[in-house]
């Protein structure tokens, strides 16, 4: 049970200042709806974690995508009540994405994803990366093994433009290590097919390496 008072307040993010009048009036209607509901989210998240401070996050996505804010106001608050009941942080391992079809959604990120099959205990440890163009990389499944090498680069920072390959390493509750490796075109294909939102201000826009 959470131990955060019932009268706790929802604070602007600092980031806020300096936007136009229109979209901080939007996000305050948004600031005293989360505030309004903030005991319902209070009730899913486990003790010492703020539910003020998830709620003032999920204001940040709003100014990160202000398109957000044209999503039904319900939707709006089962996207940040899906992030408490899984203690999910947004922005790092969950994303509110929208307007989907008028509404928003809370969608996993990758860390989001290692960190919930790590609680359920369905996998032991995983690892995800990116190989960046130039870097040492090696996959080669030879019968009942498999050889696998990365050797990371410092620079340059793997994003969208610079990379090769994207893998998952998991260890799964017997010790068995299961590989994954997608070339950047295979990642690019199934975004094509299965995407639900590749807009301006989309995870997949904002995040793609991530998505």
């Amino acid at each position: 049970m959470n131990t955060e008072t019932a009268v706790a307040r929802v604070p602007m993010p600092i980031s806020v200042q300096g936007v136009s009048e229109a979209l901080y009036a939007r996000m305050e209607k948004f600031r005293e709806d989360l505030e309004f509901n903030l005991p319902a989210i209070m009730a899913v998240l486990p003790a010492g974690v703020s539910a003020a401070g998830l709620a003032t996050t999920a204001l940040t996505a709003t100014l990160d995508n202000p398109k957000l804010l044209d999503c039904t106001s319900l939707s709006l608050f089962r996207a940040v009540y899906k992030a408490a009941a899984l203690n999910l942080r947004i922005g790092e391992t969950c994303y509110i994405v929208g307007p989907i079809k008028g509404k928003a959604e809370c969608w996993p990120a990758v860390k989001g994803v290692v960190e919930l099959a790590q609680r359920s205990r369905a996998i032991q440890w995983a690892r995800v990366g990116a190989v960046c163009v130039g870097e040492m990389f090696e996959y080669e499944e030879r019968g009942d093994s498999t050889h696998f090498r990365h050797i990371p680069s410092l620079t340059p920072k793997a994003d969208a433009s610079n990379v090769s390959h994207l893998y998952a390493m998991i260890v799964m509750p017997t010790g068995l290590r299961v590989y994954e490796v997608w070339t950047l075109e295979k990642a690019l294909e199934h975004k094509r097919r299965f995407a639900k939102d590749i807009k301006p201000g989309s995870a997949w826009a904002e995040h793609p390496l991530a998505m």
